[in-house]
């Protein structure tokens, strides 16, 4: 299974691009992601031991964690870098979408899923 994790040679590949002068160093995504995702399964936890119907909230959930999945294969394992930035604007789509879905159903939740939303704005582009 690990023969198919799109993370190969992420970091050189990320050490390569044309960056602006504030863009973090490499070293830092590990970090914040592991930090994300949990916040993101902290807060689906919530939602899904709510009594109130959440089918759709998790629905949006579950897609936007298989977008999310999906685009370090169109970036870094394929190159894809057009189809990885369309996937993306879908993908912050589905988290906003996620996060107003959330927070009819648990404010906590809602506002984790949108302050997550924000941070991945800032550390992909």
């Amino acid at each position: 299974m690990w023969g198919y994790s799109p993370q190969g040679d992420s970091k050189g590949i990320y050490d390569k691009l044309k960056k602006p002068a504030f863009a973090p160093p490499s070293w830092t995504f590990p970090v914040a992601w592991t930090s994300l995702y949990t916040i993101m399964g902290i807060a689906k936890y919530r939602i899904a031991s709510k009594e109130k119907e959440s089918k759709s909230a998790e629905l949006l959930y579950d897609t936007q964690l298989g977008l999310n999945f999906l685009w370090s294969f169109l970036f870094f394992k394929w190159g894809l870098r057009g189809t990885a930035f369309i996937e993306m604007a879908a993908l912050l789509t589905l988290i906003t979408l996620t996060a107003f879905e959330f927070y009819k159903i648990d404010r906590t939740s809602g506002l984790a899923s949108e302050t997550i939303n924000h941070k991945k704005e800032r550390t992909l582009y």
